[in-house]
């Protein structure tokens, strides 16, 4: 049995940066136009208008500083991304499985890895809020 399970994957992968945890944003990818523009956008999504889901926009210029140490307004004790730390940051948790509040998102799909690396490492490098 243990033979036929090695053969198996015998195999090269595809993608084995996956399996490492080295997958991370393409190089040169514009998170705010490429990824959060794409993703977040929509009727009732985070696009600019006079009621975005959640109060935010994701799409227009200077998303970042609409984030960046903001705290939640509709989930309570929450930052909408904490610089430099993306696992704290209530949009890498909303992207999870078990958001700590209201629902996952985007809704009604998952967003892929790869978008995921991106925003995760834009939050990663974010300037620290000055207060």
């Amino acid at each position: 049995m243990l033979g036929l399970l090695a053969g198996a994957c015998a195999a090269p992968l595809e993608d084995p940066a996956r399996f490492t945890g080295e997958l991370g944003c393409a190089e040169g990818v514009d998170v705010e136009t490429e990824v959060l523009a794409v993703s977040c956008a929509g009727g009732i999504c985070h696009s600019p208008g006079d009621d975005p889901g959640g109060g935010l926009d994701l799409v227009s210029q200077g998303a970042i500083e609409r984030v960046a140490g903001v705290e939640s307004p509709n989930c309570s004790g929450e930052v909408l991304a904490v610089p430099g730390d993306p696992g704290a940051s209530l949009i890498m948790r909303k992207l999870g499985a078990e958001p700590p509040c209201g629902a996952r998102m985007p809704l009604g799909a998952e967003l892929d890895v790869e978008s995921a690396a991106c925003i995760s490492e834009w939050i990663e490098t974010m300037a620290p809020v000055e207060e």
